[in-house]
């Protein structure tokens, strides 16, 4: 790839972009519409690694870049396949739902294809919950006791090295 008279062949490319952050691979893709039609296709299929896993990036990924419906229904599905289980100091258990939050947010309104009824309830309180903007559904999800996990008033025992970003 040529940058103004230098060139570097692709798999260097690749290899320094691989070594990047992700805030540092999107700013790379941004050098030019090269970097940029070759690897935001790229960084938007990083999302899957952070589902469940790193809240910050996964937010980031859902505002910065459009997914399709297929998109949005195969990182819902995911999304609740994977969902973790914490613990509140008080040691009752609730399920993470800060991603699945997110992606509701972003159109997700799949029923789960198993038999699992409070997935589903969650996943109506949620929709139930979503309003004309940000705060205003966050403000909603307050006043239901079975979205509790998603409050800012929630304090997280177990899992330990868990970092418990609350939404943004």
């Amino acid at each position: 790839m040529d940058f103004s008279g230098f060139y570097l062949d692709d798999n260097i490319l690749f290899n320094i972009f691989s070594k990047l952050s992700l805030k540092e691979k999107i700013k790379f893709s941004h050098i030019n519409s090269l970097t940029y039609n070759n690897y935001v296709p790229v960084i938007k299929n990083e999302i899957y690694k952070f589902i469940n896993n790193d809240y910050y990036n996964y937010y980031l990924l859902l505002k910065l870049y459009n997914y399709d419906n297929y998109e949005i229904n195969k990182i819902g599905s995911y999304t609740i396949s994977n969902m973790k289980i914490i613990k509140d100091i008080r040691d009752n258990k609730y399920r993470d739902l800060r991603f699945l939050f997110e992606i509701i947010l972003k159109g997700y309104t799949k029923k789960y294809d198993n038999d699992n009824n409070v997935i589903d309830t969650i996943i109506n309180k949620m929709i139930n919950c979503k309003h004309f903007n940000r705060f205003e559904t966050i403000r909603k999800i307050y006043q239901e006791p079975i979205l509790f996990s998603l409050r800012r008033d929630i304090t997280i025992k177990e899992p330990k090295d868990y970092l418990h970003i609350y939404i943004i």
